[in-house]
């Protein structure tokens, strides 16, 4: 199979952040689902300044595999931060999202897939049976509720990292110029058509939440008083360039 010449149809994003102990199982499990699934597809690490042994680990995998792409920054930037960048380097027809610490489920990829074929542009995934701290849960009741408020873009739940979205439509968030952290909330105003379905949700085994309390605060206050869906346009490119070091694909 020429892969430099098939065109792509799936591009997975996944943000790491001191992620060692889970890569490769979950490249395992992707790349299960993946094959199952009989399409092309393309699967883009964004190594987000980690500590670890991150970096070498999908280094070892994207050696062995041409479908796997690494985008390397230099410092940690954030999980939204790292799927804008990512957004820049996709290929694939539909664009799909997830973590990097086996919470999510790669066997629900496609359930996702199949409301992408039914015409939606955007599919946002929402963990119904929930494996987080309580004070987690708490947290992100309270972050969905204010983003309702302040957007009126009604979602269930913005935290998941779980979504899917056409090509066309990540294209036209790109050529707004989006600068915000907050992506969910432009993409659901820019979309024709959403659509929500449950997803599963496992406990953590392996590695920390990067989601400390100081740092939901934090990003609560930014929301709160900087995120306007208003275009952004000036800083953008240069701001998600400035902190690549490296893009490695087959």
């Amino acid at each position: 199979m020429n892969l430099k010449s098939e065109a792509i149809q799936i591009s997975i994003v996944i943000p790491l952040f001191n992620e060692e102990n889970n890569i490769k199982e979950l490249y395992c499990r992707i790349k299960k689902v993946l094959i199952l699934l009989n399409k092309s597809y393309e699967i883009i690490y964004v190594e987000d300044g980690s500590k670890d042994r991150t970096y070498e680990i999908i280094r070892d995998i994207q050696v062995k595999d041409s479908r796997v792409k690494i985008i390397k920054l230099i410092k940690n930037c954030g999980q939204s931060k790292a799927l804008l960048i990512g957004f820049e380097f996709v290929k694939g027809n539909v664009i799909v999202t997830m973590d990097g610490d086996l919470q999510n489920d790669p066997n629900d990829i496609p359930k996702f897939l199949d409301k992408i074929k039914e015409g939606y542009d955007f599919v946002n995934g929402f963990r119904f049976k929930r494996n987080d701290p309580l004070h987690r849960k708490l947290v992100s009741k309270v972050a969905n509720w204010l983003i309702k408020r302040k957007t009126k873009v009604a979602l269930k739940d913005y935290g998941c990292a779980f979504a899917a979205a056409k090509r066309e439509l990540i294209d036209k968030f790109k050529g707004c110029g989006r600068e915000s952290t907050f992506i969910k909330p432009v993409l659901v105003k820019l979309a024709n058509s959403v659509a929500e379905i449950k997803v599963s949700h496992h406990q953590r085994k392996k590695g920390v939440s990067k989601y400390s309390l100081p740092r939901i605060t934090k990003s609560g206050l930014d929301f709160l008083f900087n995120f306007s869906l208003v275009e952004n346009s000036i800083r953008y490119k240069n701001d998600i360039y400035c902190v690549i070091e490296k893009v490695i694909e087959g």
